[in-house]
């Protein structure tokens, strides 16, 4: 059985539901995440499903948690990234940055993920945007492995955007969904954007949730 060694150096810790944490971590088998074709836990949204590829390659793993560090903390870990990261300038309103993970694979390869949501965790399922985006080899999937009511593609600024209305039952009875939607750049960035549309949402919600979907999509622009 082939062992896998972990170094994890914490380099701040944790404080409150405003905390923050860096963390730096090496590991011997590499993993590429992708929130596609993952559950959804109903309070914090996807759990990214991972992809390990064959080849091992060192990781470096850098995150904030907490609204105002991860927002004061993005641009130096954006510096960190070796391809031009993509960022909305549009997010519905009252949802703010909550935390990012930028992992980095050898000295070429890396994948970003931004999650925005609001501070009252009172609200279930809290609204919320997930993009994630990586310059690593990747297929956008034909179809995904969850339940899809709804599928199609539209184009934005000359890029194909493959989408669809996900579904996620829930232990309560209810289920959750979300708008996800997909694209290679002809840069070979991929780009997925994940949109919750909330739980049992009525025609409405879907509606607005599909525009938002396409608003922050269209606003997507490079990182300085």
């Amino acid at each position: 059985m082939k062992t896998v060694v972990v170094l994890v150096i914490v380099l701040g810790v944790v404080v409150g539901a405003s905390g923050m944490f860096l963390i730096k971590q090496e590991d011997t088998s590499a993993t590429l995440q992708h929130p596609l074709v993952a559950p959804v836990d109903s309070e914090t949204g996807p759990v990214d499903h991972v992809h390990t590829e064959d080849e091992p390659l060192e990781m470096q793993r850098v995150a904030a948690i907490g609204f105002s560090q991860a927002e004061d903390a993005l641009p130096q870990a954006l510096d960190k990234s070796p391809f031009p990261v993509h960022v909305p300038n549009y997010i519905p309103d009252g949802l703010s940055l909550e935390r990012f993970s930028l992992s980095t694979f050898g000295s070429s390869d890396a994948a970003l993920d931004l999650y925005y949501t609001i501070a009252d965790t009172t609200v279930i399922p809290r609204p919320a945007v997930h993009v994630w985006q990586t310059n690593r080899a990747y297929v956008v999937p034909g179809e995904p492995l969850q339940q899809a009511s709804e599928d199609g593609s539209f184009s934005i600024d000359g890029n194909i955007w493959s989408y669809w209305l996900l579904a996620y039952p829930q232990p309560d009875g209810h289920v959750s969904e979300l708008y996800n939607a997909e694209t290679t750049l002809a840069n070979g960035i991929s780009i997925t954007v994940d949109v919750r549309a909330g739980y049992d949402p009525s025609p409405a919600q879907r509606e607005a949730t599909f525009e938002d979907l396409q608003l922050v999509i269209a606003s997507l622009e490079v990182a300085d």
